[in-house]
């Protein structure tokens, strides 16, 4: 073998450009399934507060506790059938 021989070495434009996509590819999913996670939550977020009444320190937070109870639909939420079984006994 002759000392002029060249052996390819580093990597050439289309590898270095594969890896980037990939990189960016993996990127791009794993943003995608954080926002899915966070708006997940905010979701649950919004759904554990709307459950819990507002506190009521003030005159002026009447209004608001007023709006809360008007806003809970009562029925849908209640369950009857341990009272039904203990009245029918």
């Amino acid at each position: 073998m002759s000392k002029y021989t060249t052996m390819p070495r580093g990597f050439s434009a289309v590898e270095i450009l594969l890896v980037v996509a990939v990189i960016a590819l993996l990127g791009f999913l794993g943003w995608r399934a954080y926002e899915a996670m966070q708006a997940q939550s905010d979701e649950a977020s919004k759904t554990s507060q709307s459950s819990n009444p507002p506190e009521v320190k003030e005159s002026d937070d009447l209004k608001d506790a007023e709006e809360f109870v008007s806003a809970t639909d009562v029925e849908s939420e209640l369950d009857t059938s341990e009272i039904d079984a203990a009245l029918a006994e």
